[in-house]
């Protein structure tokens, strides 16, 4: 799979299709490794070691003095691609040639140094192979962490343009999309998970903040049933995930899961000393250039959540608690595509108009189902099972008198419209 350079696809429109996700870690970045390692086995041999690179320049010595000095049987051992042994006869101390045992590094099937050991080739010969197993582990795993910094600032980059860059040009969008083989049009919704401080300050004396940044990624990627690629920090202290649905029956039901989904992401969060965590999820939208619209209701909820004192954690644009809330506080032009969601499954329906009749009726006489079933001529029973019926399309309780104002303002504007 092809990496491109971000910056450039999203900001000069160019594509560099040289720079590859396998050529994260090169041969010159072994020069920044190759110490820690010296040292790291240095710990544990009873020998000198060095470490050079392929054109035989030595890198890392456990005598700092030889670093940046040229190793010519290197090239021996490059050039025979297997252990060499030097005894006293074939070294020569004034060329920096010294007895012991020589083996090539390999990383991806390429030849990234050698390394070599000195002391008598007969005492250091059953150690070369094992400490360059354990070299090239050392450096696999660099660059495995190299290479996932590289994923985590690309998607960083790519999602900061799609959600903050007001002018973000939609074939630009695409064809990162394309190069990426993430689906474009593809209906997503926006879950956020704010950690109220940066996660610099979190105590954790063996993770870097990269490390943590990844094991919160693949945490909320794991809980909440997504395995798509969209998922970054903002910050330091904000998180976010591109959940894919197939529809708003499939997004309405991804929604149930969703405040259990966030408790288990907030418990783990706990464990690693974040307190407060807030986790809302955005509406539904049709293509990844729409993704913004999904962010910013999902932030708007966030923030009237922390304003308003709300518990809980979780919040949703499906959610009949914050809508009212929302309602309540005056925010109502901000209900609108929320509410003609929930409430659709009743307008749909084939006697919605009875039902709707005998609901606002039921508000009108004060909540009181005797006066309202008198008004509407029907039998009190007869009344009931239509109030429940309304009640098991919307989700709103008919007796709670805060939702069920909601519904009669949304039920209100409609008639009017």
């Amino acid at each position: 799979m092809k990496i491109t350079t971000i910056k450039n696809v999203l900001f000069h429109g160019k594509i560099n299709i040289n720079c590859q996700l396998n050529g994260v870690c090169k041969v010159n970045e072994f020069v920044q490794f190759a110490q820690r390692a010296v040292k790291a086995v240095s710990n544990i041999l009873p020998f000198s070691i060095s470490l050079t690179d392929d054109k035989g320049l030595i890198v890392g010595d456990s005598n700092s003095r030889r670093v940046g000095t040229f190793h010519e049987p290197s090239q021996q051992v490059i050039m025979e691609n297997k252990l060499v042994l030097f005894d006293e006869e074939t070294t020569d101390h004034s060329k920096n040639i010294y007895p012991g045992a020589a083996v090539p590094l390999h990383f991806d099937f390429e030849t990234i140094g050698v390394l070599g050991i000195i002391g008598d080739p007969k005492e250091v010969e059953p150690y070369a192979l094992l400490v360059k197993s354990y070299i090239e582990m050392m450096w696999n795993e660099a660059a495995h962490q190299q290479r996932r910094t590289f994923e985590i600032s690309h998607m960083e980059t790519f999602l900061h343009y799609v959600l903050f860059k007001p002018d973000a040009e939609k074939e630009k969008i695409i064809e990162y999309c394309d190069m990426m083989d993430i689906p474009h049009s593809k209906t997503r919704f926006i879950i956020v998970a704010d950690f109220g401080h940066s996660l610099s300050t979190i105590n954790q004396k063996t993770l870097t903040l990269d490390e943590i940044k990844y094991r919160f990624i693949h945490l909320m990627k794991n809980i909440f049933n997504n395995h798509d690629d969209l998922c970054a920090f903002l910050n330091n202290d904000r998180i976010v995930l591109c959940k894919p649905s197939y529809g708003i029956e499939d997004y309405k039901e991804q929604l149930k899961e969703f405040v259990t989904q966030a408790k288990r992401f907030s418990e783990q969060a706990n464990r690693l000393s974040i307190k407060e965590v807030s986790i809302a999820a955005g509406p539904l939208v049709s293509s990844i250039g729409e993704l913004t619209n999904s962010y910013q209701k999902a932030d708007l909820l966030i923030r009237f959540a922390k304003k308003n004192g709300l518990n809980g954690g979780a919040y949703h644009c499906l959610d009949p608690d914050i809508l009212a809330n929302l309602f309540y506080d005056g925010s109502t032009h901000l209900l609108d595509e929320s509410l003609e969601m929930l409430f659709q499954p009743l307008m749909d329906d084939p006697a919605s108009v009875e039902l709707i009749k005998n609901f606002t009726t039921y508000l009108e006489c004060n909540m009181n189902i005797s006066e309202a079933a008198e008004q509407l001529f029907v039998h009190r029973n007869t009344l009931l099972y239509r109030l429940n019926k309304v009640e098991r399309m919307t989700g709103i309780p008919y007796k709670n008198f805060k939702l069920a104002s909601m519904l009669y303002y949304f039920l209100q504007r409609k008639a009017s419209s």
